[in-house]
Order: structure tokens, then C-alpha cells, then sequence
């Protein structure tokens, strides 16, 4: 199970993301979120094919189910859950990520 943590997003709530291997093409994804977009987002991308979600941005149900629920285009969730599957399929390391404005 990969589990990543999401603070100081456009809205100010603080979210985590589980995602764990069902088999060799889906995953369980888990939303924990005060904010209820994010919950509705992430209960819509429940169990997601992640050759789907990793693939075009056009095509990701990721981003098409952020077009449905989340209001702030630059909530950081759908590029966390991304992230988290890549780190769930070894495709990439478990790395803290930073937006810092100077």
C-alpha cells in the first residue's frame, strides 16, 4: 500500500491517498479528505485502471473524474494520485514533492 499526503492545496484542506494493488491491472484507490469534492472525487475513482490513469492527460480518468467534482484547477490531488500509483507500481520512488513560491 502507498499512502501519500496531501497538505496546502487550493482550499486548505489537508488529504491522503491510499492506493494498493488489486491485481496486475487495477487498483483500490481510498480518499481521506474534510473536503467533500475530494471525497466524491476519490469515491468516484474507487477501483481504477491505472494503465488508463497513467496514460494521455486527455483520456486519464483521473483528470476527467477532477473535471466532475473538484472546483479548483490546481488542486494538487489528481497529480498526488499519479504520483502514488507510480510509487505503488515501482515505476518511481517515494519522494517528497514541493510547490514553494519564492
Amino acid at each position: 500500500m502507498t499512502t501519500i499526503k496531501i497538505i496546502g492545496s487550493s482550499c486548505g484542506f489537508e488529504s491522503k491517498i491510499r492506493v494498493y494493488c488489486v491485481d496486475q491491472f487495477f487498483m483500490n484507490v481510498e480518499v481521506i479528505s474534510d473536503c467533500e469534492m475530494a471525497s466524491e472525487w476519490g469515491k468516484a475513482l474507487r477501483y481504477l485502471d491505472w494503465r488508463k490513469a497513467l496514460g494521455r492527460i486527455s483520456n486519464s480518468p483521473v483528470f476527467e473524474a477532477a473535471e466532475k467534482y473538484l472546483e479548483h484547477p490546481s488542486c494538487l490531488l489528481p497529480v498526488a494520485l499519479l504520483k502514488a500509483l507510480e510509487v505503488e507500481l515501482g515505476a518511481s520512488t517515494a519522494s517528497d514533492m514541493l510547490l514553494k513560491f519564492d
